[in-house]
């Protein structure tokens, strides 16, 4: 079996699928800044976008075998902010 490579504790399969949330939640950070502003149109793009990422993400990680603790809090997060707020 293939060591795995690590970074910082993390292993480095596992930046795939939490780079995707991280783009997620940026992406719904944005869709709040355009509802602030009354860009409607805009934020539900957003919205949408942060969805379609927030799919893709778990996905990638199971297929990766990526599932991590600090992955699933990360994408509750990431959630909260696309969805909640």
């Amino acid at each position: 079996m293939k060591p795995q490579r690590q970074l910082g504790g993390i292993p480095f399969r596992a930046l795939v699928p939490n780079a995707i949330t991280v783009l997620a939640l940026c992406v719904g950070l944005t869709g709040a800044r355009f509802a602030f502003a009354e860009r409607w149109d805009l934020a539900v793009i957003c919205i949408v976008v942060a969805a379609i990422l927030d799919a893709l993400d778990g996905r990638v990680a199971r297929m990766l075998k990526a599932q991590t603790r600090f992955g699933a809090e990360l994408d509750s997060l990431s959630d909260v902010i696309a969805f909640g707020v």
